[in-house]
């Protein structure tokens, strides 16, 4: 790592906080997305780190107090040493210069976060979101996919459509999350 730099963000996703992959998340309607983006401080790094996500509109961040937080080493960092300004739509983290300063070399700035999928989520298509940083005259960015899926359902006996019928389903043949529908106008859900 070069003097006064920072590493490409590592940013991760997952349906269970705590539990993050780099993969596309395949997701329902009303799901979770928990995210860890994480800055990896270079060698003599001494100027102000500004962090940004920015959501597509299928992601609404959950943004009430403790809902995003920074660690570095485990540790919580104050909130003296970065600004946070936070909406639906995302979230920008300002560290200041003097506390980047105090950071060594290989220290991990480690953010986390989570979004729920939307109903404004485009069905059947990869959902970008990217995680950008600053620093100084470098700009570094990390992306992540969700993917939602469409599902027709009409019940029937195999011929005509039953009106009344009711039944479950689930994320699991063997439980699971319980799945909602909504029924459209031609009567499939």
């Amino acid at each position: 790592v070069e003097k006064n730099t920072v590493t490409t963000p590592d940013k991760k996703q997952g349906l269970e906080d705590g539990t993050y992959a780099n993969a596309q998340l395949d997701v329902n309607i009303g799901d979770t997305v928990y995210y860890d983006a994480e800055i990896k401080i270079g060698k003599g790094a001494n100027y102000k780190i500004t962090a940004k996500d920015t959501l597509s509109t299928g992601l609404t961040l959950n943004h009430a107090e403790g809902d995003i937080t920074v660690e570095v080493g485990g540790v919580t960092v104050p909130a003296a040493n970065y600004s946070l300004t936070a909406t639906d739509s995302g979230f920008e983290i300002e560290f200041t210069a003097a506390y980047i300063a105090t950071l060594a070399e290989n220290d991990v700035i480690m953010i986390e976060y989570s979004a729920v999928v939307n109903e404004n989520a485009a069905i059947a298509t990869a959902i970008p979101n990217t995680f950008e940083i600053d620093y100084s005259k470098q700009h570094f960015e990390d992306h992540t996919d969700i993917k939602t899926y469409d599902v027709n359902l009409k019940k029937t006996d195999g011929t005509n459509a039953l009106a009344g019928a009711k039944f479950n389903l689930f994320t699991s043949e063997t439980g699971g999350t319980a799945l909602t529908f909504t029924k459209d106008s031609t009567g499939y859900y």
